[in-house]
Order: C-alpha cells, then sequence, then structure tokens
C-alpha cells in the first residue's frame, strides 16, 4: 500500500496490459473474488491515468465479462 500510496502522488501511469495481469494473476490464485480484483483495477483505473489507447475499455469490457462469468479474461 505504500508503493501504491507514493506511486499515486508521482508520475506513475498504468498500462492495460498491467492491469490485465494484476486482475488474472489475483483471481486465479483465488487471491481475491472476480468482483473484488475488478472494483481493485476500476479504483486504480481512477487514481492512475492508464496509457491511451483502445486498450482500456477493453479491459473494462473483459473484466466485465470475467465477472459475469461468461468469459476467462484473456478469452474476453
Amino acid at each position: 500500500m505504500d508503493i501504491i500510496g507514493r506511486a499515486a502522488r508521482r508520475d506513475c501511469v498504468l498500462v492495460p496490459q498491467a492491469l490485465a495481469e494484476f486482475f488474472h494473476a489475483t483471481t486465479r490464485k483465488r487471491i481475491l473474488p472476480r468482483a473484488v480484483a475488478a472494483r481493485v483495477v476500476d479504483a486504480w483505473m481512477i487514481v492512475f491515468p492508464v496509457a491511451p489507447g483502445p486498450g482500456s475499455d477493453a479491459l473494462r469490457l473483459a473484466i466485465g465479462e470475467a465477472v459475469a462469468g461468461r468469459f476467462q479474461l484473456f478469452d474476453a
């Protein structure tokens, strides 16, 4: 949490791939339920700027499909 706090106060930009990997790793290893991991990703996308491009919208859609149980993240 300290690292995230310090990064939020600086020039930290997230890329959709890193957010997708976080969601995938934490849900695959059952560290977080899908809905909780999705809320964390959403929060980080609010706190941190996300690299521009179509990846952000696609990531939100894919996470929504994964949370709904229709697809695995990288299939969505």
